[in-house]
């Protein structure tokens, strides 16, 4: 998990998973961990890193999206787009956390397809 936080804020989502997933994978499958399990962690991972500070790279796509705000206009800094991601950013763990506590969140849905 940290490995993949640590990658997404200095790399970009496609490219931290084409170059991790080769090396990953061998030492998923010799543990027995369900690959459909761990795609749905890596995607969230993912994402959780490309909006953490301080170089998750959506961070420096939103200063751009923003409204010019209210009669007094202040400058806005990098560090209000921390701030303003912050809930998002542990709302992220939070759903992390139920998915490898409770492993059947991530597989329910493709269980329930195959008819398993």
């Amino acid at each position: 998990m940290v490995l993949y936080l640590v990658l997404g804020t200095f790399m970009d989502g496609f490219s931290m998973l084409v170059t991790t997933i080769p090396v990953v994978l061998p030492l998923l499958k010799a543990q027995n961990i369900d690959l459909v399990w761990f795609g749905v962690i890596a995607v969230m991972l993912t994402e959780a890193a490309l909006i953490s500070p301080p170089e998750g790279l959506n961070l420096y796509v939103i200063p751009g999206f923003r409204q010019p705000g209210g009669p007094v206009e202040r400058p806005r800094t990098i560090w209000d787009v921390y701030v303003g991601v912050t809930p998002f950013l542990l709302v992220m763990c939070l759903g992390i956390a139920l998915v490898m506590a409770f492993p059947a969140f991530a597989v329910w849905l493709p269980n329930t397809m195959r008819g398993n």
